[in-house]
């Protein structure tokens, strides 16, 4: 069975949708919280890939990624009132929602694209993948690496791709348990959870193998919506 760019959306949409449910409060259960994120980062892997499409194929770049910043904008605040708690109410990090994360993607992927030197993209990547951290984007600098590594592999033997992607997964997930288990932090146990949630990356390889080029139906309005609504249901429900 093939799928096409409508298809990979509905299901990237689907984990995002998970994952936001994990953040929110919402949902209590330690078990339940780490499985639907372990499934919300399905989405990782697949927004990557549909940026890319996005980029290669749109008309104007500028406009793509001004649709992009405007969605960012607009999720900000939702974003935070999804996530705010009791211990975090003055942390800034609660406005970078998951469609920040996306426009700087799309931001570096458009700026290591136009730089041609072999070490100026080297140094693009790098500073890109630190900003992104430091910075504390969702899903950073997992999201971005990701980005780069399709980027990186888009001539190359689906094999190579699925390799390199499931390589640093497997990397991040394993230091990540160790760290884990030495940690007395429960501030820290709390990011590595997420860090070892990445292997959930892993099951997206396949999806993206069997990816026909085709865009399917029309969801440009959907696409763009679809978080934003997310996020003013979950708000609603914490407000009620």
């Amino acid at each position: 069975m093939k799928l096409n760019l409508f298809h990979l959306k509905l299901i990237a949409f689907a984990s995002l949708t998970l994952f936001t449910l994990s953040i929110s409060g919402l949902i209590t259960n330690s078990v339940l919280v780490f499985i639907f994120q372990l499934l919300g980062f399905l989405c990782v892997p697949l927004f990557a890939f549909i940026i890319l499409e996005g980029y290669r194929h749109t008309r104007s770049v500028n406009k793509y990624l001004l649709r992009v910043l405007l969605l960012a904008v607009l999720t900000a605040l939702p974003h935070r009132y999804v996530c705010v708690s009791a211990e975090n109410i003055w942390d800034a990090q609660l406005f970078y929602s998951a469609a920040l994360t996306g426009f700087f993607c799309l931001g570096s992927i458009i700026l290591y694209e136009r730089i041609t030197n072999k070490y100026g993209r080297i140094f693009c990547i790098v500073f890109t993948v630190v900003i992104s951290f430091l910075i504390g984007l969702e899903f950073a600098p997992h999201a971005l690496i990701i980005l780069y590594i399709i980027q990186i592999c888009q001539n190359k033997k689906f094999a190579e791709l699925a390799y390199y992607i499931t390589s640093y997964c497997a990397v991040i997930a394993i230091v990540s348990v160790f760290m884990w288990n030495v940690s007395d932090s429960a501030e820290i146990r709390k990011e590595l959870i997420q860090n070892i949630c990445i292997i959930g990356c892993i099951p997206a390889l396949p999806l993206i193998k069997k990816y026909d080029g085709s865009k399917g139906p029309s969801c440009k309005t959907f696409s763009y919506l679809y978080y934003l609504l997310l996020l003013g249901v979950i708000v609603s429900i914490k407000v009620l």
